[in-house]
């Protein structure tokens, strides 16, 4: 192989390896109150912000790969969030990417992630789960759990669930639901079978006392990368003349899963990321061909080879 084509790829393979200076950073967890303001941090860095000429700032929701709800260029905001989102950031002064969400609702709950775009490069931060809360004494009747919580891979979490209704309830029996994924999500535990669905089935321990400590709290058990998602506990009351009535949390719970093998962490990278690690696992290979080639050939002098 050619030597300089050996040091352009060294050189690549140096530059692709070290990582590129650009990340994404946002807070974990962010709580706030109904119809009340939030501001949604964004900050970033990257190598070459000083001769940049364009900088784009999207925010998504839920996914990092779902629509945009809003874009800073072409001062794009999604239909839902209209008159919602005031843009905090100063990308080339501060290099920060934040918005403030107005007039926040229930089912504004959800995770929110800060997407930058420099030089054709889109980086996608962690995310930021935002947990809306109604006003303490707004209800008479509501569902209280934890917005944010972590855990570690095959271990177990406990996440807990209380409620409260009106006096004039006359509870003859009380169940619980657990679903996954939103609030209209896949359910995937019911305490009146005490049985957990699909992949849950065998993990889902029931720790609730619905009638004497109105609780609904459930552990999970033997934990992996795919159970980061949110939890929603649900209450359904059968009354003494036999009316259902029933209310669920609308914020529910998101459970952050650490994951500890390669796989799953290669998963959680953003495209930039990945893109960079295929580059590496292209280049490291053809610039150990080409150090061993220039390594013989200064060898070829000392032992006489031609």
């Amino acid at each position: 192989m050619d030597v300089s084509l050996c040091l352009v790829l060294l050189q690549l393979t140096v530059a692709w390896s070290s990582g590129s200076g650009f990340r994404v950073e946002q807070p974990k967890y962010i709580e706030a109150v109904v119809n009340e303001p939030v501001t949604l941090t964004c900050t970033f860095t990257h190598p070459e912000i000083s001769s940049l000429r364009d900088i784009d700032i999207r925010w998504r929701v839920r996914n990092y790969y779902t629509a945009d709800i809003f874009r800073y260029l072409d001062n794009y905001t999604l239909k839902d969030f209209r008159g919602r989102i005031k843009f905090l950031g100063s990308p080339f002064r501060d290099k920060t990417g934040s918005i403030r969400l107005l007039r926040v609702r229930e089912e504004d709950s959800n995770m929110y992630f800060c997407s930058v775009v420099i030089l054709g490069e889109e980086y996608t931060g962690p995310g930021t789960v935002l947990s809306v809360q109604a006003r303490t004494g707004s209800r008479e009747r509501w569902v209280k759990q934890l917005g944010y919580q972590e855990a570690a891979e095959n271990g177990s979490v406990i996440l807990p669930c209380s409620f409260t209704y009106p006096d004039t309830y006359t509870p003859r029996d009380i169940h619980i639901t657990w679903r996954v994924g939103g609030f209209h999500g896949t359910e995937i535990f019911d305490s009146s079978r005490n049985n957990a669905l699909g992949e849950y089935r065998g993990r889902i321990e029931f720790l609730g006392s619905p009638l004497r400590n109105k609780t609904g709290s459930i552990r999970l058990h033997r934990l992996n990368g795919n159970d980061s998602n949110f939890y929603f506990c649900g209450v359904t009351i059968l009354e003494d003349h036999g009316q259902l009535v029933g209310w669920q949390s609308s914020s529910g719970t998101f459970l952050s899963v650490r994951v500890t093998t390669v796989t799953q962490e290669m998963q959680n990278l953003s495209h930039g990321s990945i893109l960079m690690i295929r580059a590496v696992l292209v280049l490291v290979p053809l610039a150990m061909a080409c150090t061993t080639g220039i390594y013989l050939t200064k060898r070829s002098p000392v032992t006489g080879d031609p």
